[in-house]
């Protein structure tokens, strides 16, 4: 058996460029993976399973990490035997990276499980064929991430020692109908993609501390969601800090900038679908324990 923490991420900054003839959208992007986390465990069966403790995450052939089981065994000429078992922490359809992460973790504990020896730059490539954030993740840390987000350039994370306060509003959002909500406002402003700037996010250097936050797809939301809108504020207002939303929403952070007791800061925010004081981790995933394998 094996155990892996699959770790949530933020985006720190995010700009987006025009669309690809793949359908998919330039970007250019600082991650931050934070200490939220699913916790994963792989078995030997005879046969593929998924089973995820949250009702509203796919089961199944319907979540990432059993296309993530079927590539790697596809691959490795193995049979796809294995029982996945996958208690969420973190919030689905919420900008965190929650599937992708799974996704990441699961090919890394499956090459362990099935004694593979499969390269992290390997299993990288195949998880850029299941999601453009699923390469992030076996950088972790923090990095810099360009094309769709499968281009992964790692620099230095934030210290462990800060401290996020992130929250999740009572709403999901398809980042697919948000990227179209953005073309559509360009090309009603008459924007020109020629003019977007990739490759000038603002703040970029070689620490993440030293990002200044910036989410491209705020532009798109918020207008749509006031919901969001109004979370920023109110996270802004209790970390004394600025507040942004991370990937394509709905979650919202900030840093916090002042000691407060965790319980009395979370409890202003009872009404999401989640709310944590998190702290940035310096790995995309961990394997925790292993045993029988």
């Amino acid at each position: 058996m094996i155990r892996v923490e699959a770790f949530a991420k933020v985006n720190l900054s995010l700009e987006v460029g025009p669309p690809r003839p793949d359908g998919y959208h330039e970007i250019e992007t600082v991650m931050q993976a934070v200490s939220v986390a699913d916790t994963i465990t792989l078995e030997e069966a005879e046969a593929l399973s998924v089973v995820a403790d949250d009702p509203s995450v796919p089961q199944g052939e319907g979540n990432i990490v059993w296309a993530a089981a079927k590539l790697l065994a596809r691959e490795a000429a193995v049979p796809a035997a294995c029982a996945i078992q996958i208690a969420k922490k973190i919030p689905a359809v919420a900008g965190l990276g929650g599937g992708s992460s799974d996704a990441a973790a699961v090919l890394a504990g499956l090459s362990a499980l099935w004694s593979l020896g499969a390269s992290a730059e390997d299993l990288k490539k195949l998880g850029g064929r299941l999601g453009s954030d699923v390469p992030f993740f076996f950088h972790g840390g923090a990095a810099i991430c360009r094309g769709r987000g499968e281009e992964v350039e790692p620099i230095v994370s934030l210290a462990a020692s800060e401290r996020l306060l992130l929250v999740t509003p009572p709403v999901e959002i398809s980042s697919s109908l948000v990227y179209k909500e953005l073309d559509r406002l360009r090309l009603t402003r008459g924007s020109s993609f020629s003019n977007m700037g990739i490759g000038s996010v603002p703040g970029v250097g070689t620490a993440a501390r030293g990002i200044s936050l910036f989410n491209r797809l705020e532009d798109a939301v918020l207008p749509t969601y006031p919901i969001v809108k109004a979370m920023i504020d109110r996270v802004s207002s209790a970390a004394h800090s600025n507040a942004i939303m991370s990937g394509s929403g709905p979650s919202v952070f900030a840093f916090l900038d002042r000691e407060e007791n965790d319980g009395t800061l979370l409890s202003r925010f009872d009404d999401g679908r989640f709310a944590a004081v998190v702290h940035p981790v310096s790995c995309g995933f961990r394997i925790r324990t292993c045993s029988g394998a």
